[in-house]
């Protein structure tokens, strides 16, 4: 497991455990494979496509909307997710 995979677990699990968050959201640009993997492998799921939203040096590129839910809808009531455990270091 890289620091990137291990830095997003820890921030999912503070802000849903810790800061009682319901979702987290992140824009990734298209081609940025390696971040869309490590978003997607951390649970969360592409909820939307901006066109042309992210500047590199030479053109526009599109960015993806990644969403983690932490509530789950059952039944017209929401609860909590718990899948990651908060550790603490020393």
């Amino acid at each position: 497991q890289g620091y990137g995979s291990e830095a997003l677990g820890l921030l999912t699990a503070y802000a849903s455990q810790t800061l009682g968050m319901h979702q987290l959201a992140a824009l990734v640009a298209i081609d940025n494979t390696a971040s869309r993997a490590l978003f997607e492998a951390a649970g969360f799921a592409t909820s939307g496509r901006l066109r042309s939203w992210i500047r590199t040096a030479s053109h526009y590129t599109d960015a993806l909307i990644y969403q983690r839910l932490f509530m789950e809808p059952r039944l017209g009531f929401f609860r909590p997710v718990r899948e990651f455990q908060f550790v603490r270091y020393r």
